[in-house]
């Protein structure tokens, strides 16, 4: 399953991070692409200093 965390908003770049927690990034690229989101890329992610990011149990992966 992909789970949606969040997203990180960086107004000074114009550039949104979605963040899903999932077990791999193919799983988020391919629920991403039945659910019609457009990215320029998948990538893993690893949550430093972030407690609610650092406590899912099936990691996460950025979307952008």
């Amino acid at each position: 399953p992909v789970d949606y965390v969040g997203a990180l908003l960086v107004p000074g770049d114009e550039v949104v991070f979605h963040i899903f927690a999932a077990t791999s990034s193919a799983a988020v690229r391919n629920a991403s692409l039945r659910a019609g989101l457009e990215f320029e890329r998948v990538l893993e992610s690893i949550p430093i200093g972030i407690a609610a990011l650092a406590a899912s149990p099936s990691g996460s992966e950025a979307l952008r």
